[in-house]
């Protein structure tokens, strides 16, 4: 889990947080080209060609059905990642065969099967579309996100009692508090007409898993 500033109208900036697995889709576009969203949020383009589809510009291959609906894409590490309609299905790899359950671009659960049976993995819970408020992993580790209105990240509350707390200043992050009470500040720095930010710390918050 990561945060980045995204800038404002006029010389005003908030921090906005982003979480790499939870979102991902596939479709093909109004030109034509299949265009994937990855689960980092990065997207895409295979260019349709006379035969086939082109490389991706991140070396993915794509795959599509004749009728459009089912759109397979092979990484460089030889994952594939299958979409029925848009949405997330399956992952393959060596590592195994892994079920997505979605709602549109939305990842509700995460299974692998083995041995015929299919184990839960993840489970991600939201408040309303979009809003992510609790990950629960195998063994039964869960993180809680607890979010302000505005949708400032106020804490996150991890297993074994481990909590995170963030503090803003005009909806950009300014300190984050760790599970031992340690304080981290952020200080935020203006560059001409931009915003630019100066955040001598690790993403603050690591999900591992």
């Amino acid at each position: 889990m990561s945060h980045n500033a995204v800038l404002r109208h006029g010389r005003t900036a908030k921090t906005e947080w982003r979480l790499p697995c939870p979102q991902t889709y596939a479709h093909i576009d109004a030109q034509g080209d299949a265009v994937w969203l990855t689960p980092s949020g990065r997207a895409v383009r295979f260019r349709k060609q006379e035969q086939g589809y082109a490389s991706g510009n991140n070396g993915a291959a794509v795959a599509v059905s004749p009728d459009g609906n089912v759109i397979e894409i092979t990484t460089q590490a030889s994952i594939k990642w299958r979409y029925r309609n848009g949405f997330l299905e399956s992952i393959s790899s060596r590592m195994g065969f892994y079920s997505v359950t979605t709602d549109r671009e939305t990842i509700f659960s995460i299974s692998k099967k083995i041995l015929n049976r299919e184990v839960f993995l993840l489970q991600c819970i939201y408040s309303k579309p979009g809003d992510l408020v609790e990950l629960e992993f195998a063994g039964g580790r869960k993180y809680r996100l607890l979010w302000a209105d505005n949708h400032d990240l106020r804490a996150v509350d991890g297993p074994e009692g481990r909590r995170f707390d963030f503090e803003y200043v005009n909806s950009l992050l300014s300190c984050w508090t760790g599970a031992n009470g340690s304080r981290n500040e952020l200080k935020w720095q203006y560059y001409l007409d931009n915003v630019r930010s100066t955040a001598f710390q690790i993403p603050p918050v690591l999900l591992l898993h």
